[in-house]
């Protein structure tokens, strides 16, 4: 897991239709919770089904989760978002299913699970709305 000296911005890519990036309203604060969070949480191994079929579906804005990414500089990022897969699609829309208190921390090519039930919540619940704004916004 990075320190907090390791982390040299964060944002959230937001789950609004147009994907907007948001920045924290007290970065220093932001980090620190963010790593708080990390702490807690432990390996896990994730079994996704397969799928029935074939997805095909099309969707011309972004349906996922909220993701979260901290920038380690030197175009290294982390992004964790919470563990989903997408289960059956169709016309303008997808059939989401959310592994339950389980996030996927991706950096680089490395992908691991890890079972963090405050991240989250905090990212699937929208709880970081509060603490970020979109850039050119008033705090």
């Amino acid at each position: 897991m990075p320190k907090v000296t390791d982390i040299k911005s964060l944002s959230i890519e937001s789950d609004y239709p147009s994907r907007v990036i948001l920045l924290p309203n007290d970065p220093k604060t932001a980090i620190e919770s963010a790593l708080t969070m990390l702490q807690t949480a432990q390996p896990v191994s994730v079994q996704f089904p397969k799928l029935p079929k074939k997805l095909s579906g099309e969707s011309n804005a972004y349906t996922g989760p909220a993701t979260l990414n901290l920038n380690l500089g030197a175009n290294e990022s982390v992004k964790i978002t919470p563990a989903y897969f997408i289960w059956s699609a169709w016309q303008g829309g997808f059939d989401y299913h959310y592994v339950n208190g389980i996030v996927e921390y991706r950096k680089g090519d490395s992908t691991i699970y890890l079972r963090d039930v405050s991240l989250y919540n905090w990212l699937k619940q929208d709880l970081w709305k509060s603490q970020f704004h979109m850039y050119g916004q008033n705090h």
